[in-house]
């Protein structure tokens, strides 16, 4: 399955860390709800397992959503953290993104 963020076909919805392999990418963390799919949070890691499931950010996850957590990726091996970074500053500038920096 995937989901289009911005101009970026993302893989997903994942509803567990445990099913995301440990490799870079852009995240999109989602809240499901009535069949639709709202983004509250997206970032990028080089070991998006690890970085999702230990990340920071959790608290905010847990108050901004009204369903189920999922989340999606965008794979990026052959792209560099600039790249990556670049990639989340456009879909935030698209999407009203509630937890993390504008």
């Amino acid at each position: 399955m995937s989901v289009l963020i911005g101009n970026y076909t993302f893989c997903g919805v994942y509803r567990s860390t445990n099913d995301l392999d440990n490799y870079s990418g852009v995240y999109a963390v989602l809240n499901e709800k009535g069949g639709k799919i709202y983004i509250i949070d997206v970032g990028e890691s080089t070991k998006m397992q690890t970085s999702i499931r230990d990340h920071g950010r959790k608290r905010c996850w847990d108050e901004n959503r009204k369903g189920a957590l999922a989340f999606a990726v965008y794979w990026t091996s052959n792209r560099d953290q600039q790249e990556r970074k670049a990639i989340e500053q456009e879909i935030r500038g698209q999407y009203s993104v509630p937890c993390g920096e504008p």
